[in-house]
């Protein structure tokens, strides 16, 4: 069971990470990984698939273009 340290560390992580994410994807912060959306997107045309796990790594942009080029199913969890 975790001790309160560690839930408090949990949050703390948590709200920061959403505080800076409302400005990422405008900022210098992403543009790197804004610069590899179209090598991620050209990659995937050499597949094909209708399912894609999203393990929560950004902001969510790159997985938005993804749903409005391919046909895949989408499930929130």
């Amino acid at each position: 069971m975790p001790n309160k340290k560690s839930i408090d560390y949990k949050e703390e992580t948590k709200d920061k990470f959403n505080k800076q994410a409302k400005k990422y994807d405008s900022t210098n912060y992403s543009k790197h990984a804004r610069g590899l959306y179209d090598t991620v997107l050209i990659k995937l045309d050499q597949f094909s698939f209708n399912k894609l796990l999203d393990v929560g790594c950004g902001t969510g942009n790159l997985l938005a273009l993804i749903f409005s080029k391919y046909d895949v199913f989408k499930l929130q969890v």
